[in-house]
């Protein structure tokens, strides 16, 4: 796997403990930028010098991989026309944490790509309806909480651009 994703999480970590987005918030402040109008004009610069150091694999795969993408504001999350349903099916975009990935690749054996109609997915979800779960109730858990999680980072990202806005101007 070869690409590269952002998320409120990973630039609230970035800003927040280092000093490698100064120089353009700085920037941004003096043009009147602030909040989200801020922090989509630092995102999309990032992004796109990125975009610009994986186009090599981009091309030589054929646009298969070197895919670079950047989340939308989690308070689209409750959206459904944001809401992604392809989560592992040809062509599509993954992001898993760093943590994550590196454990898959360290200790996991890939199998077969999910087939784009969902394979055998139903008759699995029957077999924990069988066991007691409530499979509608667990994924709508799940899902609330990670947009909850990601409303938090953002939500601590907007606190965090204010702060470091308001200490360079």
């Amino acid at each position: 796997m070869t690409g590269l994703t952002s998320n409120p999480t990973i630039f609230d970590h970035a800003i927040k403990n280092s000093s490698a987005y100064d120089a353009a918030i700085r920037a941004g402040v003096a043009k009147g930028r602030s909040g989200e109008e801020l922090l989509f004009d630092l995102a999309l610069d990032d992004i796109t010098r990125r975009a610009d150091l994986f186009r090599p694999i981009w091309e030589r795969t054929e646009r298969v991989d070197g895919w670079v993408s950047l989340e939308v504001s989690p308070l689209l999350a409750y959206d459904p026309r944001s809401y992604v349903k392809a989560l592992a099916a040809p062509l599509t975009v993954n992001t898993m944490p760093e943590k994550t990935l590196n454990a898959l690749a360290n200790h996991t054996e890939l199998g077969r790509i999910m087939a784009t109609d969902g394979g055998d997915c139903e008759s699995i979800l029957g077999e924990f309806g069988k066991a007691g779960v409530d499979v509608d109730a667990l994924a709508a858990r799940l899902q609330d909480e990670a947009a909850k999680s990601v409303v938090a980072s953002w939500n601590s990202l907007m606190t965090v651009i204010g702060s470091k806005s308001a200490a360079l101007k």
